[in-house]
């Protein structure tokens, strides 16, 4: 008889007739409970089932936890309601960080069900049972709850699908097909109640069912409740069947005794045969003999009754000695599987561990070479930015200049000493090379440019007289006017022909 511990709420439920879900237990929630179970003894205990709807419509159960108990008796036990609520947070935020990467729809986990155990009782509903069982119903929106009772001494189980038949049950079965995502969704919970328990305590939570998905919840670092209990189970049911041999050991002892005690009665009895003789044979002491036979008679019915007796209680004794036997028989058969079984997961979880430590040692190198990837691409990226900054700098310094600009620069230079009256020999001996590519033009140049006032009216001899000042050989007037068309553009205003002409 069970229950959790819950404030009351006052919640209106449309009550609609509908035949119950079918239920998928696997077997590995149940196996977990009696592990953690059978230490306490007859003591009852109980927990909170957590699961999803799948697409057939089957309340699934995939995993659970067992908090402390208030109160735990032979025949009642009972936990705080706020376990309820954690379970269900818990359950949310698993859904809220684990989504679907395709899209694809996947059920949400909820708190689907209620166990208990019924140590030495058998497998049924108590009234108790019942009430519990309504009150969860009512805080359900659609009516899905599991209830599951387990008797960990006699190793039953039973599954519940409605408060309404407390003698009708199956057996736990089935497996939780489970996609890589919703799998995900039940470790997240997982990882989130062992979070609750670090910062609340192991008293407080004191075993999380993890069902099948045991060895993925170990191989992610949390501790292996399932084996610790199950070692403290085996180590229980040994004391438990030297108790039983004791137990044995005593009783033989009382049959020694009975024993004993019916040979000293034959011995009594043949002394008292003794006794009639001589008394018959002494007539004299005949009363006395009657007396003592009477007395020995006495003796002997009770004697007899106390045989009778002794020889039920130990019929009795003997039945009960054969069932301690067999049940002590079946205990050692199930402790040796359960030995082996635990051996083989220790061993295949050995396995899977070194298979993993491989996987992190090869992750660890593949991410070594990556650092040092990034290592030779930071220095090439250096590498890169010194000529990126020369680059920029280079264009950020004055361009050369351009063979345009150079005889541009160089006619303004020559304009500039004609109209400061520079001798005509320097001026030839400096930009000869820009003369000779442009003779006419300068000649017309050095011929306006120098103009000044003759006090003669002949113009042919003044500039005869003129051109003879400039000291320029003869060939050099054959050649004016035959290249400077084509630094016409570069030439400053005052020195283009146009400018030249009109002055």
């Amino acid at each position: 008889m069970s229950r959790a511990k819950t404030k009351t709420k006052k919640i209106v439920h449309k009550t609609i007739a509908q035949a119950p879900h079918n239920a998928i237990v696997p077997r590995s929630i149940v196996e977990q409970t009696k592990a953690f179970t059978a230490p306490r003894g007859r003591l009852e205990m109980g927990g909170v089932l957590v699961g999803h709807v799948d697409e057939e419509g089957n309340n699934v159960v995939v995993a659970g936890l067992f908090p402390r108990q208030t109160e735990a008796t032979p025949g009642y036990c009972e936990f705080e309601g706020k376990w309820m609520t954690i379970a269900c947070a818990a359950a949310d935020h698993a859904n809220e960080s684990v989504t679907s990467i395709d899209g694809s729809h996947v059920p949400t986990i909820r708190i689907i069900g209620w166990i208990h155990t019924h140590p030495g009782l058998d497998i049924f509903l108590s009234g108790i049972d019942i009430a519990t069982y309504q009150q969860m119903l009512k805080f359900t929106p659609d009516g899905r709850f599991v209830a599951v009772v387990v008797d960990p001494l006699t190793a039953k189980d039973g599954v519940f699908l409605t408060p309404d038949m407390p003698n009708t049950f199956s057996s736990a079965k089935g497996k939780a097909k489970l996609c890589a995502t919703l799998r995900e969704r039940y470790l997240s919970f997982l990882a989130k109640m062992e979070s609750v328990r670090e910062k609340k305590g192991r008293e407080e939570m004191p075993f999380i069912i993890t069902g099948d998905l045991h060895r993925d919840h170990v191989s992610r670092g949390f501790v292996d409740d399932f084996m610790l209990n199950n070692l403290d189970s085996i180590h229980y049911t040994k004391l438990e069947v030297n108790g039983l041999k004791e137990h044995i050991e005593e009783l033989y002892g009382q049959l020694a005794g009975i024993k004993g005690e019916m040979t000293e009665l034959a011995t009594q009895t043949a002394k008292i045969g003794e006794i009639s003789r001589s008394s018959r044979e002494n007539g004299v002491s005949l009363k006395v003999a009657e007396g003592s036979l009477k007395n020995s008679q006495m003796d002997i019915s009770a004697l007899s009754s106390n045989i009778e007796d002794l020889v039920k209680s130990n019929r009795e004794h003997s039945l009960m000695i054969s069932g301690l036997n067999s049940k002590a028989r079946v205990a050692e058969t199930r402790i040796d599987g359960e030995i082996s079984s635990m051996i083989n997961d220790h061993i295949e979880l050995e396995e899977r561990q070194e298979a993993d430590r491989r996987n992190i040692m090869r992750a660890h190198s593949i991410l070594s070479d990556l650092e040092r990837s990034v290592e030779d691409q930071r220095a090439k990226n250096l590498q890169l930015s010194d000529v990126v900054e020369k680059i920029g700098s280079q264009a950020r310094s004055k361009p050369p200049e351009s063979r345009k600009q150079m005889e541009r620069r160089e006619w303004d230079e020559l304009a500039r000493k004609l109209e400061q009256g520079q001798p005509n020999r320097e001026i030839l001996r400096e930009h000869f090379g820009l003369i000779a590519m442009n003779q006419r033009f300068c000649a017309v140049a050095l011929k306006r440019i120098r103009k000044k006032p003759q006090a003669t009216s002949n113009p042919d001899k003044i500039e005869r007289k003129r051109w003879q000042q400039l000291s320029i050989p003869e060939f050099f007037y054959g050649f004016l006017g035959k290249f400077y068309g084509s630094c016409e553009g570069l030439l400053p205003q005052s020195m283009k022909p146009g400018h030249i002409e009109k002055t």
